[in-house]
């Protein structure tokens, strides 16, 4: 005889008892033919839930317990469900989940819950989810260690985050993506916008910069991602400030540019001085140096890399005093869209002028990436100034960022 449904009292619809039976296959019995046992198997009555389909009534981080381990004894289930212990295991023996050992009293109801064991379809279910498992995190940690080798001379810091984090969670993600995304020199329009390059969506991982700061990443490295904006704005040539008394001075005289914290620049009501023709706008420092040094007559703004709001303002301010703005960015994807901030926020600037650097001599870099790409491809729909810049880095195949071909670059238009 296989073993034997039995009537147990107190239990809830779709949970059926099963009596074990002897060695040699016979259910025990009191002299009136009553089953007489002090253990049963509780398991479901019906077809049960189909394994990794969420169950009604069951969180998802429960069921993410419940499956971390095929078999469960009563102390751990009541320190996890607490009083709601025994309803949680009669609720998941209905679903098909678990089957349970329970010892009953001599009047055949449940006396105490011993264990429980998934079922062989949800046991088959958790091997698979930890198969799966494993298997992500040896990728993670692999992408890690590849990641890590690409920029330990870029970014020492993120290179040793990258192998000190042994868990592959988000966190480790962000490092990876971050990584991957430095050595290829793709820069992201704000730190969403990295989010949903690389998650689920934009707010998934808008504290990225968070953790890549927190994890010891250099603030070069958060610009350059494009996941942090840079909050200083430096400036040189005819251009004064005031203190807060109203008192003037000119940063002419200064090795530019100057740097100033842009939050608190306003204050200082920068100005370019009258009669001034021409401003540039420049990401790189050596660049922005070069001009100061070398034409004096421009005013020079240092935008440093993906600039913040509060800066773009200020910059937009400042050129409302000139006749000509020359905006000079790497010619990447991540200049295109500095340019293109800038560019956007100088409404009724008649004459602006976009620099592409790699109109002038420089050498052969590495091929852009997918993302980089797919970038410029959207910028370079149009006939305006942007399109046609992204559409020259399109057309070359490859970043020029070398600040030389830069200052080369700038030399030859404000030489001329």
């Amino acid at each position: 005889m296989s073993d034997q449904r039995i009537p147990i009292g107190g239990l809830p619809a779709g949970v059926v008892a099963t009596a074990f039976a002897r060695k040699d296959g016979s259910i025990p019995r009191d002299r009136r033919g009553r089953t007489k046992t002090t253990h049963v198997r509780l398991t479901s009555g019906g077809t049960g839930v189909t394994p990794g389909t969420p169950i009604d009534g069951i969180a998802a981080n429960d069921l993410k317990w419940v499956l971390a381990s095929s078999r469960r004894y009563w102390s751990s289930l009541e320190r996890r469900f607490g009083a709601a212990a025994r309803d949680m295991v009669l609720h998941l023996t209905a679903a098909g989940v678990v089957d349970v050992l329970c010892s009953v009293g001599e009047d055949l109801r449940i006396d105490a819950v011993r264990r429980w064991d998934l079922t062989a379809a949800w046991d088959t279910h958790r091997r698979t989810r930890e198969d799966h498992e494993q298997n992500r995190v040896e990728t993670w940690r692999s992408r890690a260690e590849a990641a890590a080798g690409r920029v330990v001379a870029i970014d020492p810091g993120l290179a040793q985050a990258l192998t000190s984090n042994p868990s592959a969670n988000a966190r480790l993600a962000v490092l990876v993506h971050a990584a991957e995304d430095l050595a290829d020199g793709i820069t992201h329009d704000g730190p969403r916008a990295f989010s949903q390059a690389h998650f689920d969506g934009t707010k998934d991982r808008e504290d990225a910069a968070d953790i890549l700061a927190a994890c010891g990443v250099q603030q070069s490295t958060l610009l350059a991602l494009g996941v942090l904006r840079s909050p200083y704005l430096g400036l040189g040539g005819p251009m004064v400030v005031q203190d807060p008394n109203g008192q003037e001075f000119s940063l002419a005289g200064l090795a530019g540019p100057v740097r100033f914290r842009a939050t608190g620049l306003s204050l200082l009501a920068p100005a370019i001085v009258g009669g001034t023709p021409t401003m540039a706008v420049i990401e790189n420092l050596q660049a922005a140096e070069a001009v100061c040094d070398r034409f004096p007559e421009v005013a020079v703004t240092w935008c440093a890399g993906q600039p913040a709001e509060v800066v773009v303002g200020l910059i937009a301010k400042l050129a409302a005093g000139v006749e000509h703005v020359i905006v000079a960015t790497d010619a990447d994807l991540g200049g295109v869209r500095i340019a293109n901030r800038i560019v956007t926020a100088l409404t009724g600037q008649p004459d602006v002028l976009i620099v592409d650097a790699g109109a002038h001599a420089h050498p052969a870099r590495s091929p852009f990436g997918r993302a980089s790409i797919d970038g410029l491809t959207a910028l370079a729909e149009g006939p305006d100034p942007i399109a046609r810049f992204a559409g020259a880095c399109l057309d070359r195949g490859y970043p020029v960022e070398q600040e030389a071909t830069i200052r080369a670059a700038l030399n030859a238009i404000l030489g001329s």
